[in-house]
C-alpha cells in the first residue's frame, strides 16, 4: 500500500521510534478469527492495510497524532466489547445527528473499530453506509456522544490524507515522542 510506504519514510526520517512501535502483518490466523467472530469481510484497501501493519504496541505512543493503530485482534476484542454492551443500541436512533452518508445509530454492528484515542472514541470502517455512503468508509464513533462523521471515504483515504499531511510538514515529533500538529507546536 503506497499510503503505508509514504508514512514509514517519513517515520524513518522523523520519529524512528514510532515506526519501530508499528506491528508487521497480520497472521492468517488473525483473519480467521476476526472473520468467524465478525461475520465480515473487509474490504480490500483494509486487509491490504493490516497486511502491511497489523495495529501498533499498545504501550508505545499513538502512530497517528492522538490516534493509536489497532491490531485485528484488539480490534475484533472491541468490536465484540462493543456489540455485546451496545445491543440495545443497535437500532436506528432519531436522535444521532450525522454528518455524511452514516446511519443513525449510537452503534452499529458493522462498524469495525481500527483507530483508538484512548478516551473511548474509535475511527471505524463502516461497512453498512447510509444511501450514498460508500463500504469501507470511515466513521467517527464518540462515546457518549449524539453524533456520527464520516471522515473519509475509505481506508487509503485515510492514510493517505495522513502522508499527504506528514510530507507537508503539519505534523511535528514532540519532545516526548508523540507527534502533534505542527501549529500546535
Amino acid at each position: 500500500m503506497q499510503a503505508w510506504n509514504r508514512i514509514e519514510a517519513w517515520l524513518a526520517g522523523e520519529a524512528p521510534e514510532l515506526l519501530g512501535a508499528l506491528n508487521g502483518p497480520v497472521a492468517s490466523d488473525g483473519w480467521r478469527d476476526f472473520e468467524q467472530t465478525t461475520a465480515l469481510t473487509l474490504p480490500a484497501d483494509a486487509r491490504s492495510s493490516f497486511g502491511v501493519h497489523d495495529g501498533q504496541d499498545k504501550d508505545a505512543p499513538p502512530v497517528f497524532g492522538s490516534w493509536w493503530l489497532l491490531s485485528l485482534a484488539i480490534s475484533t476484542q472491541v468490536w465484540s466489547e462493543l456489540r455485546q454492551t451496545q445491543v440495545v443500541l443497535d437500532r436506528a436512533d432519531p436522535a444521532i445527528e450525522t454528518a455524511g452518508a452514516v446511519r443513525k445509530r449510537y452503534w452499529n454492528p458493522r462498524w469495525i473499530p481500527v483507530l483508538y484515542d484512548g478516551a473511548g472514541n474509535f475511527l471505524c470502517l463502516d461497512l453498512d453506509p447510509a444511501p450514498g455512503g460508500r463500504r469501507g468508509q470511515i466513521v467517527w464513533f464518540q462515546k457518549g456522544k449524539r453524533r456520527r462523521e464520516v471522515v473519509a471515504p475509505s481506508w487509503e483515504a485515510w492514510l493517505t490524507r495522513f502522508a499527504d499531511e506528514l510530507e507537508r510538514g503539519r505534523w511535528t515529533r514532540s519532545p516526548d515522542g508523540t507527534l502533534r500538529p505542527a501549529d500546535a507546536a
